[in-house]
């Protein structure tokens, strides 16, 4: 997306709370806060400064449980064969 000109912030934007909204669940996730499903990902860097960050995140938290990072993610949604 960056690379066809759209900006971090609107990248972020795009990714968060606009997602969730086009499906319907910003009722639950999409911005944080109180009473919202804690879905949280920290970086080392500033993805409004450098997009490429989102590359490596440091800290994954999904519905209030912390990702270990260490352990390789499980195949849950598998792409189909084209």
């Amino acid at each position: 997306m960056n690379e066809a000109g759209i900006g971090e912030r609107d990248i972020l934007i795009s990714a968060t709370i606009s997602s969730a909204d086009l499906i319907g669940i910003t009722d639950i996730t999409g911005t944080i806060e109180a009473n919202k499903d804690a879905d949280i990902v920290a970086y080392n860097g500033n993805p409004l400064d450098d997009i490429s960050v989102l590359l490596q995140p440091v800290f994954v938290m999904a519905r209030g449980n912390e990702v270990n990072l260490d352990v390789p993610p499980i195949d849950m949604f598998p792409w189909p064969e084209l």
